[in-house]
């Protein structure tokens, strides 16, 4: 596959904040649908197996702190459970809120400009319109595809599944830099308003990619993102 695997992971890793439940409700976090949705898509670009559900997980585990927080504590248990999963589906409204096609032709545009093979822009063109309208109809699917990738990751030999877990948590720093300074362009940068949150000087996260823990150009990240927000 002429398209490192891990570009369309990147790119669709916030795509569960399309759905009304992630503006309105928020029963499932955005990172289940954005798992389910990389798998979906990796699945069909032809990502091996193995690759595939190295990079859903990490999507999953992006903000794992929150996902726990979220699922467990909250509701006084030990462990994420699949029937704490299928609840939250049950209750969330995966109705998009945006222009689905709009969206595809942007994420299509994003995967040529990283040198991905036209036939991988063109599936992803082809096939994620209908994934995405039909979040709703798919619920079941949705929990079948997130059990799947729970049990890959928990049961099973346990020097198989501690190679996986560093193989998942090498990929998840990439997601959680990229997401954190995207945040912080998008959020305080670029808009020159401060959320409150941290974000008009950084979370630590970005302080530290930004005084050299992470190979980014300031100049240009200002630039390009700051360009693609105005467009919006």
């Amino acid at each position: 596959m002429n398209c490192d695997p891990i570009v369309p992971a990147l790119i669709l890793h916030d795509i569960g904040k399309l759905v009304r439940d992630y503006w309105y409700k928020r029963a499932l976090r955005h990172e289940i649908i954005g798992a389910y949705v990389t798998r979906k898509v990796l699945d069909g670009i032809g990502v091996r197996t193995r690759a595939r559900d190295i990079l859903s997980l990490a999507v999953l585990l992006h903000h794992e702190s929150i996902i726990i927080a979220h699922y467990v504590a909250a509701h006084g248990e030990k462990y994420f459970t699949v029937a704490s999963l299928r609840k939250a589906l049950e209750d969330a409204d995966l109705t998009p809120i945006c222009d689905v096609n709009s969206l595809v032709e942007e994420i299509a545009k994003q995967l040529e400009s990283c040198s991905c093979d036209p036939n991988i822009t063109s599936n992803v063109k082809k096939e994620l319109p209908n994934l995405l309208r039909n979040l709703n109809l798919n619920k079941n699917d949705i929990f079948n595809v997130l059990k799947d990738l729970i049990v890959n990751a928990t049961v099973g030999e346990p020097s198989k599944l501690r190679e996986l877990r560093a193989r998942v948590a090498a990929v998840t720093h990439a997601i959680v830099v990229s997401d954190s300074v995207a945040a912080y362009y998008g959020r305080s940068v670029c808009s020159n308003v401060s959320s409150g949150t941290g974000y008009n000087g950084g979370t630590w996260i970005v302080q530290r990619a930004l005084e050299g823990a992470e190979l980014l150009d300031d100049n240009n990240l200002r630039n390009n993102l700051c360009s693609s927000l105005r467009k919006c």
